[in-house]
């Protein structure tokens, strides 16, 4: 079972059947997952498929999944996912950078023996409201407690503030800049910078 956590507003809690509604809205969301990266969810399918993965992965203690509620209305408001690089969703979270995933040199940046990774998001109508810094404190406490170290989490896009806000917040700190390739074919380096299009690593430590 995945362990209940709380905060002042907040439970994070094992995901139930009708979370996957939730779930599917934020995952299904084009403008979304160009933020939040991987695959768009498109039909049932993916997300039954998602849930027998989830459940086996947690069964075998290399990844968690809680799902956000508010304490007085109990319904799904967004997710926290915490995974080990054991889980079959390394691939799938490095897909934005492609051929790095597959880089030695690359992947010196990682400690992928006691490696975690962390990701979440929120329903667009309870974004901007302090949420997501408490869910995510919360999750980081059990970490501590666990022995859950490093942590790493991936930004796609530096224009998304929030989530680099969240991150900072709870002292994660910038560990490696990613640059797409092809943008780099078309402009240079300086100007990808300035206009904030590129992405970043970063990592927490106890």
């Amino acid at each position: 079972m995945t362990p209940k956590l709380t905060t002042s507003r907040l439970f994070l809690r094992e995901i139930k059947g009708n979370d996957l509604f939730g779930y599917y809205e934020i995952r299904s969301d084009k403008e979304t997952m160009q933020l939040f990266g991987g695959p768009l969810l498109t039909n049932d399918l993916d997300n039954k498929n998602f849930v027998e993965q989830m459940k086996f992965e947690r069964e075998n203690d290399i990844s968690y999944f809680w799902t956000i509620v508010l304490k007085e209305e109990k319904e799904f408001i967004g997710f926290v996912r915490l995974m080990s690089y054991k889980s079959n969703y390394y691939d799938a979270s490095f897909s934005a950078i492609g051929e790095h995933k597959f880089d030695s040199e690359f992947l010196k940046y990682f400690d992928r023996e006691n490696g975690w990774e962390i990701e979440y998001a929120l329903l667009r109508n309870q974004r901007n409201k302090g949420i997501m810094k408490e869910a995510v404190g919360a999750v980081l406490e059990f970490c501590q407690l666990e022995n859950i170290n490093p942590v790493y989490a991936k930004v796609n896009h530096m224009t998304n503030t929030a989530t680099v806000s969240v991150l900072k917040h709870h002292k994660f700190q910038d560990h490696l800049p990613q640059i797409d390739q092809t943008l780099l074919e078309k402009y240079d380096a300086e100007t990808i910078i300035k206009n904030k299009e590129f992405g970043m690593i970063y990592k927490w430590t106890v």
